[in-house]
């Protein structure tokens, strides 16, 4: 159990550490979207949203899998 604690604690700080990332993109793509050229803010724009919902699904997974494994425990 403790074991599983600590890979999950680790999951939770890696999410962490992408959600950290993607607010640094957006805070980016914010402040240079006006020196940007259109095509280049719309793929910023685009890949911050693949990005975001890659990580909610994941975050998503991560924390089904974890309540189906202390629903076992």
């Amino acid at each position: 159990m403790l074991k599983n604690n600590q890979a999950f604690k680790a999951v939770q700080f890696i999410i962490f550490l992408a959600h950290i990332f993607l607010l640094g993109w957006i805070l980016y793509t914010l402040y240079e979207g006006g020196r940007l050229g259109m095509t280049k803010v719309l793929l910023n724009f685009l890949g911050v949203a693949v990005f975001g919902a890659l990580l909610i699904r994941i975050s998503a997974l991560v924390a089904k899998k974890n309540y189906q494994n202390s629903l076992h425990d």
